[in-house]
Parts: C-alpha cells; sequence; structure tokens
C-alpha cells in the first residue's frame, strides 16, 4: 500500500488517513543525499535484505528464505532495538517503481513479535541532478492498542529519522552511523 503517488509532494500529505476503516498516522522524513538516484537505489533496493549493514537500530537482517531478494515478493527478516527491546519483524515489498528520476518500493510489515503495531513504509528516492537526490521515507502506522499511537508518535518519528539519515551517512561517507551520531542529527 502506498499513499506516496508519483509526483505527489510529500508535503500534501496528511498527518492521518484511514486504511480498511482504521485511522493510521503518517509520518514523512525527507533528506537531501550527496549521490546520483542510481547509487542510493543500489543501497537502498539493491541491499534490502541487509538492511542492518546501514540502520544501527536494526540488529540482524536477512532475506526470508524462498523469496526473491528484489522487487515486489521480496521478503526479509529484521531484529531490531525498539525502545531498548528486541523485536522480530518480517516485511514484503508490495510495490515497486524503478523509472530513471523516480524509484521507490513500499512495504509491509506481515509478521511482528514484541513490536505491538501495524505498519506500512514507502521509501522514494528523486533524481536532484547528477550526483544528487532526495530520499524520502513513508511510515503509516497504528499501534495497538491504538490509543497508544499518539504517545509513541515521537519515538516513531526520531525513528524515521534515524533511518533516513542512516542511508545518507552510509552513502555519504561509506561507513554505517552509528546510534550516538542519528541522535544528534535532525530531520527537516
Amino acid at each position: 500500500m502506498s499513499i506516496l503517488q508519483p509526483g505527489r509532494p510529500t508535503t500534501t500529505l496528511p498527518d492521518v488517513i484511514d486504511v480498511d476503516g482504521r485511522r493510521f498516522h503518517v509520518i514523512t522524513q525527507s533528506v537531501q543525499i550527496g549521490a546520483g538516484i542510481e547509487a542510493v537505489w543500489a543501497e537502498l533496493a539493491g541491499n534490502f535484505a541487509e538492511v542492518h549493514r546501514v540502520q544501527p537500530g536494526i540488529l540482524d537482517s536477512y532475506a526470508v528464505p524462498g523469496q526473491p531478494l528484489q522487487g515486489i515478493g521480496a521478503a526479509r527478516h529484521c531484529d531490531l532495538d525498539f525502545a531498548g527491546r528486541k523485536v522480530a519483524i518480517k516485511e514484503r515489498i508490495t510495490d515497486w517503481i524503478d523509472r530513471p528520476e523516480h524509484k521507490e518500493f513500499s512495504y509491509d510489515v506481515y509478521e511482528s513479535r514484541g513490536f505491538p503495531a501495524k505498519v506500512y513504509n514507502t521509501w522514494r528516492v528523486r533524481s536532484l541532478g547528477p550526483g544528487r537526490s532526495e530520499l524520502t521515507a513513508l511510515f503509516v502506522v497504528r499501534m495497538r492498542p491504538a490509543f497508544m499511537t499518539r504517545f509513541m508518535l515521537g519515538r516513531l518519528r526520531a525513528a524515521s529519522c534515524g533511518s533516513v539519515l542512516g542511508f545518507k551517512h552510509f552513502l555519504e561517507s561509506g561507513v554505517p552511523a552509528t546510534s550516538a551520531e542519528l541522535l544528534a542529527a535532525t530531520c527537516s
């Protein structure tokens, strides 16, 4: 499920949307990266199953056996550090766009252990010219029980900010960021 329609500016997205009759909160983070769209896409989509190499909050990740490694249907398992607790999730890509000037994929968390939420994510890369691109992450989330969502929004925003900044740091420096570096940085 993607509400980040091709060409739609992220500034026009609502804070809350309805998904199958339930309220979900929308968190959007964007960052400009000093790397071309192909380099960003190669890391983001090409290494989908190995996201732990770039994101310090992801303790481990790997491809779900028997699933494709890229494109619609690709699935990964991730062990996360969420608020000091280890949680395990499985994510599957549901939408995929690969154009020269615009690339994106969406996935949903289809299985979780220790993470009381339903989550849909979309990652978009847009070219800003040679050697420059914009990376946008859209998180659509509903905690269980639902009233907990508004209490967790601060943590969820910080985590999504850390995700985009983790990719930025890795793509510009070639080394993963530390959790402390991501905590010290801010998203606009």
